[in-house]
């Protein structure tokens, strides 16, 4: 029971970005670079990178927008970002 426990801790724990990933999400934001972010869910989000923002849970989250609306992609539930727009930067980023 106790492993099962600690794994559990370990899927759900909060990883928080290094000041260098973040720099990485704020040049994707300040050249609107196409991204495809994808969480620790699982799930993967496409569009365009507008800003980081807080949401109204007070958590720094990347604003994407794709062709129909802007969604809030919570920072400390990403794990990686391609960058999918040809730039001089980056091209691929692990959290």
């Amino acid at each position: 029971m106790s492993t099962q426990i600690s794994h559990v801790k370990t899927l759900w724990r909060i990883t928080k970005m290094n000041c260098s990933q973040h720099d990485y999400i704020e040049i994707a934001c300040l050249y609107h670079y196409t991204l495809k972010v994808c969480t620790k869910k699982g799930t993967e989000h496409h569009g365009i990178a507008i800003n980081t923002v807080y949401n109204e849970k007070k958590q720094q989250c990347l604003c994407i927008k794709d062709a129909e609306r802007k969604q809030l992609i919570e920072l400390n539930t990403i794990v990686n970002v391609d960058v999918l727009t040809p730039n001089p930067y980056f091209s691929h980023l692990r959290i």
